[in-house]
Parts: structure tokens; sequence; C-alpha cells
């Protein structure tokens, strides 16, 4: 299965391994000025940048050979894209990371901690 990568951030390459495809930079830019909120949205644009978000992952899927799109973003819009995409049909997942701690020994012997998120798999939004 394909899944395009329909959040702000680049996939990893954890994710690209599972079946994530990072879209060209040009179609990266639509996703993120499309998920980007600058000023407090009222209901009624969120339920309408939703409409275009799914319009255009609609779009992207064609385009990328896709099966469904990875979401992720502000909890306030989630819900709201995930209606849209529902009624456009268009089959959505979010990622699942584990939280790993890793020391690392600096060169002066002492020891980094640092948290490292692991991809694990992913929630489907409807049965996949």
């Amino acid at each position: 299965m394909r899944i395009l990568n329909f959040t702000q951030h680049a996939a990893t390459p954890e994710q690209l391994d599972a079946g994530v495809v990072e879209p060209e930079s040009s179609d990266k830019e639509k996703i993120q000025k499309a998920l980007t909120f600058t000023q407090l949205p009222s209901t009624s644009e969120l339920r309408m940048r939703a409409t275009v978000c799914a319009l255009l992952a609609k779009d992207l899927l064609a385009q990328y050979e896709c099966d469904a799109v990875m979401i992720g973003g502000a909890p306030f819009f989630m819900s709201h894209l995930e209606n849209a995409l529902r009624n456009f049909r268009v089959r959505f997942c979010y990622a699942f990371s584990q939280r790993v701690a890793e020391d690392q020994i600096q060169p002066d012997g002492s020891v980094k901690k640092v948290q490292i998120f692991r991809h694990a798999g992913f929630i489907w939004g409807d049965e996949a």
C-alpha cells in the first residue's frame, strides 16, 4: 500500500520504508499552506479549509498513485479534516510512533539523553 504524506513534516526513513510517499516540494508547499493556520479560525473556516484539503488530497492521491493519505497536525482541525476526507471517500491514517530514550555519550564523557520517535505503524481512520 502506498500512503501519501499529507502532513506539514517530512516523512521519516522508517515511514518511507513502510510505504509512505513524500510529495515533491511544490506539492508539499500546497499541503503545508492548506494545513497552516496563522489566525484563530472560525468553525466555518475550519470546514472550508478541510474541504480544500480533501480535494487537494484526492488530486494528489491520483497524481502519486497512492491508496491513502497520512494526516496529522493541529488537533482542533483533525476532526474537520477527517469528516471532509470521508465525504470525498479518501482513506486516511495517522502515524503511530513509539518514544525511545537513548543515551548518547558526548566527547567530554558526559551523557546526553535524547527521545527518539520510532515509526511503529498506522492507525486507520476507517477500516484499511
